[in-house]
């Protein structure tokens, strides 16, 4: 079912300065009023007139739609970069036929959307003509470049905003690897910030021929065969200390 227009909802109304003789890429001040507060408009070029508006966003261009308007007290609002409500006035485009794109210039009759909801046309909005200067042809958009990255700022804990691509972002320096002789010492770096202490490398293990051909990795005693053996010499020591504190037992003749 197609709803209506709610009766006790303004009529919006909207006004775009400059308004006659426009060039591709100039950006124009929107101002206007009859819309919700708190609501974000819609701004967008879509094929049509005044006299002959568009039914439907079925003709309308999405990739140039602004969104970052939003109404004020009193249902007014205001896309203008003085007006510093976060705003940058919108930039009309002239463009031609492309996948959600429709022809927009000299040539080809379009106007401006402003509405609450481009999908439904019965939502609140409002149509402003776009009167280009003569011959402004309509061109292919420019690829819209990614939005910056926030990332901290060095030395600080805030975070600040920059652009990082893959070409400036240095690829991760290799470890150092330990050769030579066993025990060796690896010496930190003194130019890199994460240099940490020294690091000792235990000695490389050997390989014992198995009787399957296999070589087996030897490491070393291990740690019960050290205790044993401190415990025999231990022992050793107690045995000495107790013979020589044994007192010389004399027998009478």
């Amino acid at each position: 079912m197609v709803g209506r227009p709610r009766a006790d909802v303004p009529t919006p109304q909207a006004s775009m300065t400059p308004n006659q003789d426009l060039r591709s890429g100039e950006t124009v001040v929107i101002t206007g009023s009859g819309f919700q507060t708190g609501v974000a408009l819609i701004i967008t070029e879509c094929q049509g007139t005044i006299a002959a508006p568009p039914l439907d966003a079925s003709v309308c261009s999405g990739p140039v739609a602004d969104t970052s308007t939003v109404v004020g007290m009193a249902g007014t609002f205001a896309d203008d970069p003085s007006a510093h409500n976060g705003t940058a006035g919108y930039e009309v485009r002239a463009t031609t036929q492309a996948p959600d794109v429709f022809p927009c210039d000299s040539a080809h009759p379009c106007v401006l959307y402003l509405g609450v909801q481009l999908d439904d046309f019965t939502q609140p909005h409002v149509f402003l003509p776009l009167n280009w200067a003569p011959a402004v042809v309509g061109t292919a958009l420019s690829a819209i470049p990614p939005p910056p990255v926030a990332v901290p700022a060095e030395g600080s804990g805030n975070l600040g905003t920059a652009a990082i691509s893959a070409a400036t972002v240095a690829p991760a320096s290799a470890a150092p690897v330990a050769t030579g002789s066993p025990a060796a010492a690896l010496s930190p770096d003194p130019a890199s910030p994460t240099a940490s202490s020294a690091a000792t490398v235990s000695p490389a293990a050997t390989l014992t021929p198995a009787a399957d051909g296999t070589a087996l990795a030897n490491t070393g005693p291990g740690a019960g065969m050290a205790l044993l053996a401190g415990l025999g010499v231990l022992a050793m020591v107690v045995g000495q200390w107790l013979r020589r504190r044994r007192p010389v037992q004399r027998w009478a003749t």
